[in-house]
């Protein structure tokens, strides 16, 4: 490549993957990109065309393609930051997550979306940090997870869902990024799976497990992260033991 007074790059640059195929090109002008460069995929498709004016790239519309061809992301370009909304796309075209962003952050609603066009999740946020509440869905639109956040991006809560909308699990977080309270988990159907309780991310109380059939398999009692005494599984109960033994004997 020539090179002006200065030795610096001037004039057309190239540049290719191993086997020879073109990765970039453009121009350069007193050691500056300058113009519209080119930038390839080693399938030889279009990754992103970027214009530059004194080294820096121009405002205005921007799109990417992946490897293939296909449209991957558009957005605006102001003083070489991304603002306003940030679309990602599926390899037919539709929309896969729309985000709004400011000084090239994301500053307000993000939706994920499956490839027919269902929301798959929502969250808010503020300088690339979750805010407030933040919701996953099954295709159906079910709610599949619900969560909580604190001003400066700290998860507090989380709620999860089965695909019959049953409330499975439930865990709580102070500021401080500490378990507190009773964390519980439940069957599909319902009934209680896990229970325990926490003071300052430490077990702190009771922490027990039931089996499907609602009976007690275990318990423990605990303070401050010690478990207290004997903490062995409760004996199954009598209908789950009759299941078991005509199993075996099979």
């Amino acid at each position: 490549m020539a090179q002006d007074g200065r030795g610096s790059e001037d004039g057309l640059s190239s540049s290719y993957y191993p086997d020879g195929t073109l990765k970039s090109r453009g121009d350069w002008r007193h050691g500056l990109p300058e113009g519209e460069h080119q930038f390839y995929h080693a399938t030889g498709k279009l990754r992103e065309a970027t214009v530059y004016r004194d080294g820096k790239q121009v405002d205005g519309a921007v799109q990417t393609f992946d490897k293939n061809g296909k449209l991957s992301t558009s957005y605006t370009l102001r003083d070489e930051s991304i603002e306003d909304e940030l679309l990602t796309y599926f390899p037919n075209g539709k929309v896969s997550s729309r985000s709004e962003t400011k000084r090239g952050k994301s500053n307000g609603l993000t939706t994920n979306y499956y490839p027919n066009g269902a929301v798959r999740s929502t969250m808010t946020e503020v300088n690339n940090l979750p805010t407030g509440e933040a919701l996953e869905f099954y295709p159906d639109g079910k709610v599949q997870t619900r969560q909580q956040y604190g001003d400066k991006g700290g998860l507090l809560s989380v709620q999860r869902y089965s695909p019959k909308g049953v409330l499975v699990l439930e865990r709580r977080w102070d500021a401080k990024l500490r378990e507190q309270g009773t964390s519980r988990s439940w069957y599909e159907s319902g009934k209680p799976e896990h229970s325990i309780d926490y003071v300052n991310d430490e077990r702190d109380g009771w922490r027990r497990s039931w089996r499907e059939d609602g009976s007690l398999q275990s318990e423990c009692r605990y303070v401050a992260g010690k478990a207290q005494g004997d903490c062995g599984e409760a004996p199954p109960a009598r209908e789950l033991l009759r299941k078991e033994q005509a199993w075996r004997a099979l």
